[in-house]
């Protein structure tokens, strides 16, 4: 019994500091928002974003930036430094499909404009989701 126990407490304590990751294919995040708030998990999802442009510039994504905003005053663009470079990144879709149909609107623009498949916390998501609605 005690070595059960042991092992049923090890377990435990390896869950509680789990990341835990979502691939969305239903429109439930509601549900999916309170379970992870309840259960207060740093939690991922994967959703799908467009890169408006990288360069090696800060300056350059900045200007990028302020280009889309001018176009597109009500969305946001992230700043994202992966070295070596700096990112324009706009856009957080759990469909694809929705993804490419903005992905056209923007190509109008930025030509070098693609979809990028990105991992995100779940208060990024839900932070988004309250600055669109």
């Amino acid at each position: 019994i005690f070595l059960i126990y042991f092992f049923f407490t090890i377990h435990l304590s390896c869950m509680s500091q789990k990341v835990v990751n979502f691939n969305y294919s239903d429109t439930s995040i509601n549900t999916l928002l309170k379970v992870a708030t309840a259960k207060n998990i740093d939690t991922k999802i994967n959703v799908y974003s467009i890169q408006l442009k990288a360069n090696e510039s800060p300056d350059q994504i900045i200007r990028i930036k302020n280009k889309y905003l001018a176009l597109f005053p009500l969305e946001n663009v992230d700043e994202l430094f992966e070295p070596p470079y700096f990112k324009a990144i706009t856009g957080i879709y759990l469909d694809k499909n929705k993804a490419e149909k903005k992905l056209k609107k923007i190509k109008n623009h930025f030509k070098s404009a693609f979809i990028l498949k990105r991992e995100i916390s779940i208060k990024k998501f839900q932070e988004n989701l309250n600055n669109n609605f």
